[in-house]
């Protein structure tokens, strides 16, 4: 996070605010274009931060998480957690925070491996 907040354009950060809203439309009655649009997320505010290693990382764990997503049909609510988190993070990143922004990564992490426990 703290690579985005010193690199980023509030522009650029701004730009990912419609994928947000792409989500919101999918997340009760299309959760496969709902992941796909939370996964075009993610990778476009990754790129912001210009690691293009960290992007491939992350973008192999969204696609195995997707896949147990749709294998355990997982619940609405834990879903709509995601945009909330996402909503956050933008927020803090708006306001030059790393600080928050990295501490609301690692709760959207968490909230996500909570899903299958």
């Amino acid at each position: 996070m703290k690579l985005i907040v010193e690199r980023a354009q509030e522009s650029e950060i701004k730009a990912l605010l419609p994928l947000i809203g792409e989500m919101k439309e999918t997340v009760e009655n299309d959760i496969p274009a709902f992941l796909v649009h939370e996964h075009k997320f993610t990778v476009s505010l990754l790129k912001l931060s210009d690691n293009q290693r960290l992007i491939k990382i992350i973008s192999e764990l969204i696609d195995q998480t997707r896949l147990k997503i749709v294998e355990t049909k997982i619940k609405i609510k834990p879903l709509s957690l995601v945009i909330e988190n996402h909503e956050a993070i933008l927020a803090a990143l708006l306001e030059r925070d790393a600080e928050r922004a990295s501490a609301l990564r690692l709760k959207h992490v968490e909230d996500i491996r909570g899903f299958w426990r």
